[in-house]
Parts: structure tokens; sequence; C-alpha cells
């Protein structure tokens, strides 16, 4: 049973609930449950990664959680409050494929939302993100011109424009290297602090996971999903504060992740 059903305000502990959510999809050989009866409280202000093996619904619950989906059955609830199949820009997904619009420049990328919703722009906000973000020298280029760790940084600015309180990141790190992953790793950890978002991120690198995550959420190996298991890391809270990842008893954690996902 959720908190919110049995009573319980969870607005001061809790981002993101979702309540018993399921949800199926229609095919060419008939109807796919990917999510039956499934529950997980992620709570505020820390990094959540979310891992399973690939195709089994994480990026579902992301858009859930986002309102780009709505479940068939079961509810959503963003600081207490229902938003089933509401989209919100206090709840900001950056999907796997960034979204970023390819004729736009990399200014326009990031402010998109003063015309999509009418954000009113505020004098030199989008200057200091291109500043934070390091994309200083590149604002009049269009997606295409730019590398895989630079499409990422403009996605994160765009996100980060409209202020949200909650960033649901799909697989934000996948298609960039090693050498930029720790960079963007810093970055992340510096805008979470800088403008206090809880974040959500899929991933399918354990040690990706244990380097970011204030606690790591394992979702089962077989469709639907219906349960998940919670991990805390042993440093929680702590991230944000320094720079070395590499910390004492990383290994014990991700080695706990490994046997989890029987890796």
């Amino acid at each position: 049973m959720c908190s919110a059903s049995a009573g319980i305000d969870v607005s001061k502990d809790s981002s993101l609930e979702l309540c018993s959510v399921s949800k199926s999809f229609k095919t060419n050989s008939g109807v796919v449950a990917i999510v039956e009866n499934f529950s997980c409280m992620f709570k505020k202000g820390l990094i959540s990664a979310l891992m399973g093996p690939s195709g089994i619904g994480k990026s579902t619950l992301l858009r859930l959680a986002a309102g780009i989906e709505t479940p068939e059955r079961g509810s959503v609830l963003y600081e207490g409050k229902n938003v089933t199949g509401t989209t919100s820009v206090q709840r900001m997904l950056i999907p796997q494929e960034l979204g970023l619009f390819d004729w736009l420049t990399v200014r326009a990328n990031i402010t998109l939302a003063d015309h999509s919703i009418g954000k009113k722009a505020v004098l030199g906000e989008c200057d200091e993100l291109i500043e934070q973000l390091g994309l200083s020298g590149v604002e009049q280029m269009y997606p295409p011109q730019l590398s895989g760790g630079m499409k990422q940084r403009v996605a994160l600015a765009r996100a980060l424009y409209v202020k949200p309180q909650l960033l649901l990141m799909d697989e934000p790190y996948s298609s960039v290297d090693s050498l930029t992953k720790r960079k963007l790793y810093q970055m992340l950890f510096e805008l979470k602090e800088k403008y206090e978002v809880t974040v959500l991120l899929v991933t399918h690198d354990v040690h990706e996971a244990a380097v970011l995550a204030d606690e790591v959420i394992l979702v089962g190996d077989k469709r639907p999903l219906r349960e998940a298991e919670r991990k805390v890391s042993p440093l929680i809270g702590e991230y944000g504060k320094r720079a070395d990842f590499y910390y004492d008893d990383k290994e014990g954690f991700k080695q706990s992740i490994d046997v989890s996902l029987r890796v």
C-alpha cells in the first residue's frame, strides 16, 4: 500500500511515489504488460539510480513519473499530490535520444520554454547556464555540429532552465566517453546542489550507479515489473560535497549491486 493511501503525509520526505501502477502496450502479437501493480518511493533531495536488464520497463517508469504515459491502474504522487497522467515543468525528463531540435541553435534549444510554455525570460539566466555547463562559444551552433557530451550538456541546460524540482534522466551518459563522463558526473553533483533538484536516472552501468547514486533501485529481471529492491549507499547525501568519486567503500557497494543483479 502506498503511504498516501494509508493516510501518511510523505511530502516532506518523498519527491515521487509510484503507487500500484500498471502499464501495458499493444503490439502486433497482442497486449504486452510492462509494469503490473508496481510501487516505489523516491526520496527528496537524493540521486536515485534505477537499474535492471535492458527492455524490462525502466524507461516506462520514467515516462509514467513524467506524466508522458498514463497508467491503466494505480497513481503517481508528486510531493503527496496526485499527478497521474499530467506533465509539469517541475518534473523534467531528459530522454535517451535527448530530444534536441536540430534546426535550433544551442541557445534556442535551451530557451525553448520561453515559447513552448510561455516562461518569462530572465536576463542573464541562459548565459549563466551556458557558462556553468561549459557551452560558452557554441551558443550559435546546432546539435548536429556537437559531440555527444556537448549535446548532453545542452539537454541538461534546457531541463534546468525551467527550474525543475525533479530531474528524470534516461541513460544520460551512455553515448559519451569515460573522461567526459567524469566531468559530467561532477557537473551533475554541483548543479544538483545549486538548483536543489532531486534526480532519478536510469543506467546500466554498475560503476556509474555506485559513483553517482545515493541509492540504487533494482527492478526485477522479468516482465511485467512488480517489485524493486532498494540499496542505500554508505555515503548517502555526501556526494555533492566531494569530488573524489573513488571513495573507500565504492567497491563493496558495487559488489552488492553486482550480486543483486546476478552479474
